[in-house]
């Protein structure tokens, strides 16, 4: 199967990129210039794949009317009779180009999906079959006005003389973010990366540079008993001038209309149509303990369960504090390790979603729990049913978990897709950072990704998911000097301090592995199945490169994995999700046509015959086997677990 060819000029280099990932996200194969070999003749290659191509999508702009390159890839388009055109701001194609339809995406992403409707009706028919979409609907990546303002809400400085009370100045700028979210349709920076800039960062020319925000809404609170005064002003970054600013002072039992009453004036100030949020009054003794059930603390898994339930019976209908304690009771059902209390939470959870729902039916969270709590193996698409749900409603929420969804299906291309949006919706955002940086490497992007690692890992000395990551991926890239680096950098990483040094020592004994290596852990993995019934799949790959693939794939026949498809199973400590199958050190394992036998065990096969979404290594192996026949045999003969 082929791929569609974008052609554009190179000053529309951003939108281009967002159309390559929303043609991935729908299923499609695509090249575009950035593919380009540094060992190979430029015209060569764009002749070649122009030729392989299935369609020529030449996005027009006032630029690209005007390059030579785009008029030549578009004209070969036309003479092979798969050119699909599309206008980025209404320029008209050149002649012969204008006697063909060409689709408006000038709007595209503001409300207006005609055009894209139509270029991928057109990419469709070109490719000779239905897209295989991501999700289970017909929903694609959501795009923005390149026009449109982008607001960051900074954290507001606490000016009340107290340190311990910066749980109260950051959670108060957390709700007027969350107020402004869902009364407006400005677009806005997610809060990972606009309260990460605090103090001098804060100047306006900072904040643009760093988040690329257009304005920026910052300010300050001063509480003094029951009463609260907040400053707020908007700044046009580019100007750095101030467009409004006002002073707020109110009895804390009022703080809900003084949030809708700031996210009014902002939208007021950019001139954005918004319906107003009718949240009512709280207590301020209650909004204060639901600020401190939200407050971050290292060794617990969610927001502070007992706070929020003491918060509910306060004040039933608060909505915010329901949405945590779903959000909680999905976290805990996933990552406790007491599988036994599992039915009781299901059961809390339940209720508190049926409740969230009735009482707010717009709600991403309902559809995100349900994403967190779906077994491992086997709800492949009733998670994706909830994703799409989930992109519907708040998609700057729903990318991480589309992405980690699609990771563990075998489509990492799609994933890292989902993982630029997250990072281009919250550009500070330390999780969907590393996670896009581990993407790049899965993806063979390795130079990027260790590019993005560099960054990362002193940007978060003291965060062990980003150091455990980066050494992850170094090891995996066999880039030993990194690897040491990262193992070596300092900072505090607390309950992560052993997973570091257990993959320190992992690390250095694949550095020198032999065969004798191999034996002496297999033992050891027959050991655990014989006291759990099952196997760890880290490091079965490597197994595989060293010529032991036939004792690899004895220990997996042997081993039970029927947990898996219960809400309650858990993979082995240190493999973490099922993605890993589908990374770097697994290549060896999928080089194996018993492989597609064991993915059908554990309900892989199902999900890509039903779904028509094929992971990524239905590509890679194709010298070797072919993976959707054979997909398709395990499927009808190889029982789950």
């Amino acid at each position: 199967m082929g791929h569609i060819f974008i052609s554009y000029a190179r000053s529309s280099e951003a939108q281009a990129r967002r159309v390559e990932q929303a043609l991935i996200a729908a299923g499609f194969g695509v090249w575009r210039d950035n593919a380009l070999p540094v060992h190979q003749a430029y015209a060569d290659v764009i002749e070649q794949q122009l030729a392989d191509a299935d369609a020529v999508l030449t996005l027009w702009s006032a630029d690209a009317r005007s390059s030579d390159w785009v008029r030549a890839e578009a004209n070969r388009g036309r003479e092979l009779g798969k050119l699909v055109q599309a206008s980025l701001d209404r320029t008209l194609p050149p002649m012969p180009f204008n006697q063909l339809h060409c689709a408006d995406l000038s709007r595209w992403g503001a409300g207006d999906a005609t055009g894209w409707t139509k270029v991928i009706e057109s990419l469709t028919v070109l490719r000779g079959a239905p897209p295989a979409r991501l999700l289970a609907s017909n929903h694609t990546l959501p795009q923005a006005a390149p026009d449109a303002p982008l607001v960051a809400v900074l954290a507001f400085d606490n000016l009340s003389g107290d340190p311990a009370f910066l749980y109260f100045s950051d959670g108060l700028s957390d709700e007027i973010l969350h107020a402004v979210s869902s009364t407006t349709s400005l677009r806005l920076i997610g809060r990972s990366s606009s309260f990460e800039l605090r103090g001098p960062a804060k100047a306006a020319a900072n904040v643009a540079a760093r988040l690329g925000a257009s304005h920026m809404l910052d300010g300050s609170v001063r509480r003094s008993g029951d009463r609260v005064r907040i400053s707020a002003e908007l700044v046009d970054c580019a100007s750095q001038s101030t467009l409004w600013t006002q002073r707020f002072d109110r009895d804390l039992s009022d703080i809900f209309a003084l949030q809708d009453e700031i996210a009014g004036a902002v939208a007021a100030a950019l001139k954005t149509a918004f319906a107003p949020r009718n949240a009512g009054a709280v207590d301020p003794v209650v909004y204060d303990l639901y600020l401190r059930a939200k407050e971050f603390v290292p060794t617990r898994l969610g927001w502070d369960e007992q706070l929020l339930e003491e918060v509910l019976r306060l004040a039933p209908d608060f909505v915010p504090a329901l949405e945590g304690l779903v959000l909680t009771h999905a976290t805990l059902i996933r990552f406790d390790d007491d599988t036994s209390r599992i039915p009781v939470r299901m059961a809390h959870l339940n209720a508190a979603a049926d409740r969230l729902i009735a009482l707010a039916p717009d709600s991403a969270v309902p559809p995100l729990s349900r994403v967190m709590v779906t077994p491992l193996c086997g709800g492949y698409v009733e998670a994706e049913h909830a994703i799409a749900r989930a992109l519907e409603i708040a998609p700057h929420q729903a990318f991480l978990h589309a992405s980690a969804r699609a990771a563990e299906v075998g489509r990492s291309r799609v994933a890292l897709a989902y993982a630029e949006r997250a990072v281009e919706a919250d550009p500070l955002d330390m999780v969907a950072i590393t996670w896009r940086a581990a993407l790049l490497a899965t993806n063979g992007r390795y130079d990027e990704s260790k590019a993005a690692f560099d960054d990362a890992v002193p940007r978060w000395p003291h965060q062990g998911f980003v150091r455990t990551t980066a050494i992850g991926k170094a090891i995996e890239m066999e880039d030993w000097a990194r690897f040491e680096q990262y193992v070596t950098a300092p900072g505090e990483l607390g309950i992560y301090g052993p997973w570091v040094e257990l993959l320190a020592h992992a690390g250095r004994e694949i550095r020198v592995w032999t065969p004798k290596h191999s034996v002496a852990h297999l033992a050891q993995q027959e050991a655990i199945r014989t006291a759990t019934g099952t196997v760890g799949l880290s490091g079965l790959g490597l197994h595989c490169r060293y010529g032991f693939a036939d004792e690899v794939y004895a220990l997996l026949d042997r081993a039970s994995f029927a947990h898996l498809f219960r809400p309650e199973g858990r993979l082995l400590p240190g493999d973490v999700t099922l993605s890993l199958l589908f990374g770097l050190s697994a290549r060896w394992l999928r080089q194996d046509i018993r492989f597609v036998r064991f993915c059908a065990r554990l309900g892989l096969c199902d999900y890509w015959l039903e779904t028509d979404r094929w992971p990524d290594c239905t590509d890679e192996v194709a010298d070797l086997y072919d993976f959707r026949t054979e997909a398709k045999v395990q499927a009808n003969s190889t029982p789950r677990g």
